[in-house]
Order: structure tokens, then C-alpha cells, then sequence
């Protein structure tokens, strides 16, 4: 009768390329940022060419090497608010925020937490709305008889394109300045010629963005849904111009729409921020003792 074979528990080898990979990961992701800068500015130069990538399958977006429309408005909103986020963190590094003495330990690490998060956060708001008028201006720019999936699909992705390669610098002007704004106000910081700077690149910033959203896009869009570009006669101010492009629909969408998105935008990002606030506040608390 045969002995039954024992099996002695197997020990896993220690990995001994550990140390090296959490050593060269900082270099991993920084290679990784400048391959997906180098595949958005591929596709940023593509767009700006004439290229239709909004009619290109995703297979043959793949092959070229360029983003599809999300992902690179996504990417095109980093960018933008990569400035103002370095130019944050660079103030909170040289001049911290200094804290009210006649707060609990707690209140003074809530503010603490809340400051910093909401200048990160503030960066990223005009870009982020920016996205969602060109979302809401991609459905304004079809006629209502018109609309079909398709058509509606083709007109989003290309004004997703559009928003993403024409509003790179302003919608980085725009954040860059606010963000400054904020930052020298939180520190008490006193100068009109410093402010008037600042707001002169604000104003020449939305005029750049505003040209680009009134003007370049909705002309673009028209010409590709079939429509003519000429903006409508004065008699048809509150309907439709059958010799022009859906002017009226396309600022609907844009103004009053848009302007609903970014008070609605603006608000969560004060209640996320606040609720994010708390949390990591409670958690220094249990950490580090209040």
C-alpha cells in the first residue's frame, strides 16, 4: 500500500524588483503624462487641420494615434487648469494661508483642508463648464425636424473636438487668473495694479472664448449639418430663420442653459467641497488628535 505523497506549503519568492519599481514610478507616470500630451496635441493638430475625426471609427482613431472626442476634451480640461493648479500650489508652498487664532483645532484644520481643496477645484470649473456648453450647444445647433441619433452623435463628438482644440489657451488664461484672483485674496494681498493685470487677462480670455463659442463653433456645426451660416435677418429675432442657421436655438442653448449649468456647477462644487472638507478634517482629527 502506497504512502500518499505529502504537499509541503509553497512560500512566494519575495520580489526583489519591488524597491525599483516604487523607486522609478514617479518616472513611469511622468513619461505616461508626456506620451498622453504628446496624443492630445496629435489630435489637437489634426482638428485644427481640418481633419473630421468626429467621422473617423474608433479603429481608425486608434491607428492614427488621436483621442476620441471625451477623452480629449477631458485631457484639454487638464491642460488647462495644469497652470492655475501649479501657480496654487506654489503660493500655498512660499505664503501658507494663515488660520484665525480664535478657532478650535478642528475649525482651524477644516479651514486649512477647505482652502487648499477649493483653489485645486476652482481651476477646473471654467474648463469643465466650458465641456458642458459644448454639449448643450451640440444639441442647440440641429434644427428639431432634423434631429436624428446619428446626427446628433456626429454634431456632439465634433463640437467636443472643436471645444477641446480652439479653447486650450483661453479656457487656460480664464482658470489661470481666477485662481490667482482667489489665491492673492485669501492672503490679504493689496495691489490695484496686480488686480487690473488680472482681470484684463480674464476679459481677454472670455472675449477669446466667446468668439470661439459664438462664432467659430456654431459656423462649424451649421456647415456640417447642412446649414447656412449667415446669422438670421432682425425680423426673425424669436423664430427661426429659414435662410440662416439656428442661431436663436444655438444661443438658447448656450446662454440661458448654459448659464443654468454653471450657477448649478459652481454650487456643487461649494457642497463637494465642504463634504470633502469634513471628511478629511475627521480623519486628521482621529490621526492626528484634535
Amino acid at each position: 500500500m502506497s504512502a500518499t505523497p505529502t504537499i509541503s506549503p509553497t512560500h512566494s519568492e519575495p520580489d526583489l524588483n519591488a524597491p525599483k519599481r516604487a523607486f522609478l514610478k514617479p518616472i513611469y507616470d511622468l513619461w505616461e503624462s508626456v506620451a498622453k500630451w504628446r496624443q492630445f496635441k496629435n489630435t489637437r493638430t489634426k482638428i485644427v487641420s481640418g481633419a473630421p475625426l468626429f467621422d473617423w471609427p474608433e479603429e481608425e482613431r486608434a491607428k492614427a494615434g488621436v483621442m476620441g472626442p471625451f477623452l480629449f476634451n477631458f485631457y484639454q480640461s487638464v491642460f488647462s487648469a495644469l497652470p492655475a493648479i501649479v501657480i496654487a500650489k506654489t503660493l500655498e508652498f512660499l505664503y501658507p494661508l494663515q488660520t484665525p487664532g480664535n478657532l478650535t483645532e478642528f475649525g482651524k484644520k477644516l479651514v486649512g483642508v477647505e482652502g487648499r481643496l477649493f483653489t485645486v477645484t476652482q481651476a477646473f470649473v471654467a474648463p469643465s463648464l466650458l465641456m458642458i456648453i459644448a454639449l448643450l450647444a451640440a444639441k442647440g445647433a440641429i434644427k428639431p425636424k432634423d434631429s436624428t441619433p446619428v446626427l446628433k452623435q456626429r454634431c456632439r463628438n465634433a463640437c467636443l473636438y472643436y471645444n477641446g482644440a480652439f479653447g486650450l489657451i483661453p479656457q487656460g488664461m480664464i482658470a489661470l487668473a481666477l485662481v490667482l484672483i482667489i489665491g492673492l485674496a485669501q492672503r490679504g494681498i493689496e495691489s490695484i495694479g496686480i488686480y487690473s493685470s488680472l482681470g484684463v487677462l480674464v476679459l481677454a480670455g472670455m472675449i477669446w472664448q466667446l468668439r470661439i463659442s459664438q462664432s467659430v463653433i456654431p459656423k462649424k456645426l451649421f456647415a456640417l449639418c447642412g446649414y447656412p451660416i449667415k446669422r438670421p435677418r432682425w425680423k426673425y429675432v424669436f423664430r427661426s430663420d429659414p435662410e440662416a442657421g439656428p442661431w436663436n436655438r444655438y444661443q438658447c442653448h448656450t446662454y440661458l442653459l448654459g448659464g443654468i449649468a454653471g450657477w448649478a456647477l459652481i454650487l456643487l462644487q461649494v457642497i463637494v467641497v465642504l463634504a470633502i472638507s469634513m471628511v478629511i478634517t475627521k480623519l486628521l482629527c482621529i490621526i492626528q488628535g484634535c
